[in-house]
């Protein structure tokens, strides 16, 4: 069975890929089985991405001191950086080699220190530098590395060597995974290419629209709707605008409410809608309180979100989605206009972003720090607006709850200003919330610590810039990575009856005067020093969001120089 399969992929790839794979810098005996092992590479990012295959040619890596990695792509709206190893082997039964395996994981620790070890790679890897660099300084990341092979074996061994690399990279936080696309998962994926997703659904406690065309509305059990993503994946979305996001803050909730408390799901979800080309009942005459659906050619144009953390809950404990019940709108698009799907789909994804800063501008504590700041000469910004010119004079209240949240003794808080800061204020009941923004917290606090805040960013911004050549990427890293850590130690360094004083000048002469920018100067050397003396060769952007790794710094740091 392998070898017909091999033959159906090699046939699908000569048809499909030959015009996007460039092959010419091959020997000519060599030609053909590169091609395949490209092609494998690019179909597997296709399939993981949902993007046209056209529009990711440019991503093939392979060749001549790739450094084991056959293709990158960073895929910025998602935050994540796609890594590619493909190995097309004609008999389908030989299994990817340790050493393949070994070259791959070194070339992936190699990606993550860009700047240092850009020489080990090859001309197309060095051509994407700035995309490589783009996606290092993204604060979430994550790496997705895939293993593209045809064949259905993957030794102990090599499960070993890939366990081992997922626990050296994520202990400082979880980052970084590991996908197969094996010879089952790429001639199933084959074999469904361009075929339409028929699916039989079950609907409790339905109703039926007639005109002007035909729709459903009811619930469907989780489980279900986990079962479809499983199988089809990203193609059941296909016709969305927006794709699975992963496991992004906003679909992290999502996913915590189905495992925690999956009897509120329900009520806190919208659902999701399907269009359907044609639907008939399984049982006629039908019974409205449960009901199989027969679906033919179904499409998720508007929930993809929803789809994607149902399965990603499902697939970490079914048990506990068993009773959890979707609200699904289902639309036949039987005798409708032409247009109608796109009309539907482009209607059901236009909508204004609803930001926790929006809910939080109702609390009372941010209404009235409005008022007063205002009446100091200072716009503070309690809802979102496009195109705010931000200075001490004109932010905002992300600004706000960073600089408190950096002030403050607490280094988890620090941690969390860097790499989620709208956690600070995703619900005004809790902490940290109430930790930030409560009746002791003052207009001038606030004045104060952005003042601090605006000063930093100034001093950081000529370091973390690529074009300084002077300075080398760890130290940049630090300047990037580091940046809110860095605020923190300044707020250290000033003194408390300073720094909160309602005396506005106090703390603009201290911030103003050399001895406070030489201090900082001498402080940000000794955190990168210290930086590569504990953590050499760390994820700084995984290393800066660690409780513990970044209390341990600062106490490094404060207890060699006597600060307090």
């Amino acid at each position: 069975m392998n070898t017909l399969q091999i033959q159906q992929i090699k046939r699908y790839f000569d048809k499909e890929y030959t015009n996007l794979i460039n092959v010419e810098d091959v020997p000519e005996n060599q030609k053909h089985t590169t091609f395949l092992s490209r092609a494998l590479a690019l179909y597997s990012l296709r399939v993981l991405t949902d993007m046209e295959a056209e529009n990711l040619r440019d991503t093939i890596t392979d060749g001549f001191n790739d450094n084991g990695i056959d293709a990158l792509y960073y895929q910025k709206e998602g935050h994540i950086l796609w890594i590619v190893q493909s190995k097309f082997k004609d008999n389908g039964q030989g299994a990817i080699e340790q050493g393949e395996v070994l070259k791959f994981t070194n070339g992936i620790k190699d990606i993550i220190t860009f700047e240092d070890k850009k020489e080990r790679f090859n001309e197309k890897i060095k051509n994407k530098e700035a995309e490589i660099l783009d996606a290092l300084e993204d604060f979430n990341i994550k790496f997705k590395c895939v293993l593209a092979y045809s064949s259905n074996d993957l030794s102990e061994h090599i499960q070993n060597s890939i366990n081992n690399l997922k626990d050296e990279l994520n202990k400082d936080g979880d980052y970084i995974d590991f996908l197969y696309f094996d010879l089952k998962k790429l001639h199933s994926s084959i074999k469904t290419e361009g075929n339409p997703i028929n699916i039989d659904m079950d609907f409790i406690s339905w109703g039926k629209i007639e005109e002007p065309f035909t729709a459903f509305y009811g619930q469907v059990y989780a489980t279900d709707i986990a079962c479809w993503y499983n199988n089809y994946a990203e193609k059941l979305s296909s016709k969305n605008i927006r794709g699975f996001k992963g496991e992004t803050s906003i679909n992290e909730k999502i996913i915590d409410t189905l495992l925690t408390s999956p009897e509120h799901f329900f009520y806190f979800n919208n659902g999701i809608t399907i269009l359907c080309k044609n639907v008939n009942y399984k049982r006629n005459p039908p019974n409205r309180e449960h009901n199989g659906f027969s679906c033919e050619d179904i499409s998720v144009i508007n929930g993809a979100q929803t789809v994607g953390c149902i399965a990603t809950a499902y697939n970490k404990n079914p048990e506990k989605i068993k009773d959890v019940k979707v609200l699904v709108r289902l639309i036949s698009l039987n005798n409708v206009p032409d247009e109608l799907g796109d009309l539907i789909t482009n209607a059901t994804n236009t909508q204004n972003k609803v930001s926790n800063k929006d809910f939080a501008s109702r609390d009372k504590i941010q209404i009235n720090l409005h008022k007063e700041l205002y009446l100091d000469g200072i716009n503070y910004y309690i809802k979102n607006y496009e195109g705010i010119q931000k200075d001490e004079k004109s932010f905002d209240m992300e600004d706000a709850a960073i600089a408190l949240a950096c002030a403050s003794d607490d280094i988890a808080l620090v941690n969390i200003a860097k790499g989620q800061v709208g956690k600070l204020y995703e619900d005004i009941t809790k902490k940290p919330y109430i930790t930030l923004f409560n009746e002791k917290t003052s207009y001038y606090k606030i004045k104060n610590l952005i003042k601090v805040l605006f000063w930093i960013d100034d001093f950081i911004a000529p370091f973390k810039t690529r074009r300084n050549k002077v300075i080398d990427s760890r130290t940049r890293g630090f300047y990037v990575h580091g940046n809110r850590f860095l605020l923190h130690l300044a707020y250290c360094l000033i003194p408390k009856e300073i720094l909160y004083s309602s005396d506005f000048v106090k703390l603009e002469n201290f911030v103003i005067s050399s001895s406070f920018k030489n201090a900082i100067e001498k402080i940000a050397n000794i955190a990168v020093l210290k930086q590569e003396e504990l953590f050499p060769g760390s994820a700084l952007h995984q290393l800066y969001k660690n409780k513990e790794k970044c209390s341990m710094l600062k106490q490094e740091i404060f207890n060699k120089y006597n600060l307090t």
